[in-house]
């Protein structure tokens, strides 16, 4: 503004047309022009020239766009300051061990008086308490096997879960073994067949990869707690002490509860697992044995788990609840502003700031719920601003777009995006109300935590994603903006150093101005070491009309500076000015590039005489 606004004011002036003049005066070479007084008054009652009319200064050519500054694709003005963060979500791994178990069933299975009450059916009585003759070849009747047994199960440090719906492990071997267990070794018999066995294996458990010809599995639903595990046809075997009955494979440990500790240790029914069917017992020995009183044969389940009895867990599907904690570096706004934005005076009364939050979540399992405190932090930390952000929701396996505005809706100069998340902020213009050093973004103590819904996380897997966060300042604003634009003619000092006055230099123009700003102006004096000349005063300050942004609004101008010594004159070597730009109503206006100012009539005047001093 000051190139093509005072600049055209000053050095167009009548000053510089009467040093031409002197320059062009005829002089004798015989005379001495040492011992000539070089000394002239222009014009008695000072000097005045017209200096015409200015082209449009456009905003344009006020307000600079750099990189804090800039133009949007309608031209409006926007202030943007950029920043990133990085957060990272891990779940640590737990300890699971699931423990061999023995079932002994629950009475026995063949017993003396049950053999002895065989024994009379084929013809053989045998008095009561009299030892039993056993027979190479015999084989017992069916008899009704039943046992059930709780479970060694265990989950030790789950850290950063509130519940666990199901957790997968690597496939571990489990093996249901039955075994001969009788009163003493003296009773030979051994399992002979086994028919007709269902095993209820806990719910929880997870299994598969059986046998499909011998087995078939009813998994769990509802309010059912057991799987069930069938035996298809009979099992014959050649009166064995052993016999491996069923290879399973565990894969998952499904167990739908909150986490109140830090470990889950399976009780009750839910940790029950029970065997029934039927089965028969032969001689195993090749020869006659006897059977006492007491003596009796039963079966025994084992459960063996093999990986040494532990679990590798690898994914959870629950609820998490780890701690994420940003880095976020501050929003620095004082080191970048332009200077028509460094002033204390000047006032952002911006009608819809709006911060843009993107992260690239594509390899994070879960959602994240974002809020967050803002301070705007000054000089003075007394005028520190703070503002809240609700929570607002970042989606997993996406990328995502979360605003906070003030507006009716977000402002982006990039265009809008798809938005996963959007929240109203209404006190949000009051960070930069007066532009701040800086905005610190305080996203610690859970403000940023895992969605309260299900996930599938890997654990002891550190995910990791990047965010970026920009403010977004439109000059859109409801009455309050103040921005102050400084700057300084050319140097004037060649033009000005031969010329006294102890008058008053007055500076008038009618000004059309589009910008919805009213212009307050005020000019310095400076000598050629940038210090303003204490002689020169200037008495007033010009103001132009805000105009509506479209339409021009026209005001007289006038500036006018006092001169106090005759010589304050020859030191000017640059006028300043500072431009005061307020917004004058309440009503909404934007500032665009193409708001325009022009100055009509510009005439300069210096009253009370110039003395021209070429000595």
């Amino acid at each position: 503004m000051a190139n093509l606004f005072i600049k055209h004011l000053l050095l167009g002036s009548a000053m510089c047309a009467g040093s031409a003049l002197l320059l062009t005066s005829c002089i004798d070479d015989s005379y001495d022009v040492n011992k000539i007084d070089l000394t002239m008054k222009l014009g008695s009652e000072g000097l005045s020239a017209p200096l015409g009319n200015t082209e449009k200064i456009y905003l344009d050519d006020i307000l600079s766009v750099d990189e804090s500054v800039k133009l949007d694709a309608n031209n409006l003005y926007y202030l943007v300051e950029d920043g990133t963060t990085h957060f990272s979500v891990k779940v640590d791994q737990v300890n699971t061990t699931f423990n061999d178990t023995h079932m002994s069933m629950n009475y026995e299975v063949v017993n003396y008086e049950k053999v002895r009450e065989q024994l009379a059916a084929e013809g053989i009585n045998v008095p009561a308490g009299t030892p039993l003759p056993i027979a190479a070849n015999f084989v017992t009747e069916e008899a009704e096997a039943e046992g059930n047994q709780s479970i060694d199960f265990k989950i030790e440090n789950i850290n950063d879960v509130s519940f666990v719906e199901s957790i997968a492990v690597t496939p571990t071997p489990i093996t249901l073994k039955l075994y001969k267990e009788n009163s003493s070794s003296n009773v030979a018999l051994g399992i002979r067949t086994v028919k007709g066995l269902t095993i209820k294996i806990p719910k929880v458990l997870h299994v598969g990869g059986y046998d499909k010809t011998k087995w078939e599995l009813t998994e769990a639903t509802g309010n059912a707690t057991h799987h069930v595990l069938k035996q298809k046809g009979t099992l014959t075997l050649n009166n064995v002490a052993e016999v491996d009955l069923c290879n399973l494979s565990l894969d998952r440990v499904d167990l739908n509860r909150s986490i109140r500790s830090k470990e889950i240790e399976l009780s009750g029914n839910e940790a029950n697992i029970a065997l029934a069917g039927k089965v028969t017992f032969g001689n195993y020995s090749n020869r006659q044995f006897e059977m006492h009183e007491g003596d009796y044969a039963s079966v025994r389940l084992d459960i063996k788990v093999g990986n040494n009895n532990r679990l590798t867990a690898n994914t959870v599907t629950g609820k998490f609840c780890p701690s994420i904690n940003p880095t976020v570096n501050d929003i620095n706004i004082a080191e970048s502003l332009p200077d028509f934005l460094k002033d204390d005076e000047v006032r952002i009364a911006a009608s819809n700031p709006t911060l843009r939050f993107t992260s690239d979540m594509t390899n994070i399992p879960v959602g994240i719920n974002l809020s967050g405190d803002l301070t705007s932090v000054y000089t003075n930390a007394s005028d520190n601003k703070s503002v809240s952000l609700p929570a607002t929701s970042m989606e997993a396996k996406q990328n995502n777009t979360v605003y906070y505005y003030q507006g009716a809706a977000p402002y982006d100069p990039e265009g809008e995006r798809v938005a996963t998340d959007q929240a109203k902020v209404t006190n949000l213009s009051s960070l930069i109300e007066k532009l701040p050093e800086s905005i610190k973004v305080d996203l610690s103590n859970r403000k940023v935590n895992v969605q309260d819904k299900l996930y599938t996380i890997e654990l002891g897997r550190n995910y990791e994603a990047n965010a970026a966060y920009s403010v977004f300042v439109p000059f859109e604003f409801n009455g309050g903006l103040t921005i102050v634009y400084n700057d300084s003619t050319s140097s004037m000092h060649d033009d000005l150093k031969d010329l006294k006055s102890n008058g008053t230099l007055t500076v008038t123009a009618n000004v059309l101005n589009t910008i919805p700003l009213g212009l307050v102006i005020g000019l310095e004096a400076r000598d050629v070491n940038g210090d303003v000349i204490p002689g020169i005063t200037f008495t007033k300050e010009a103001t132009a009309e805000a105009g509506d942004g479209i339409n021009e609004k026209a005001s007289a101008l006038t500036l006018t500076a006092k001169l106090t010594h005759e010589d304050d004159l020859s030191k000017i070597d640059r006028i300043h000015f500072k431009v005061r730009a307020e917004s004058g109503s309440n009503a909404n206006y934007n500032l665009v590039s193409t708001q325009y100012l022009k100055l009509n009539d510009i005439k300069v005047r210096v009253e009370g005489g110039v003395i021209a001093d070429f000595n």
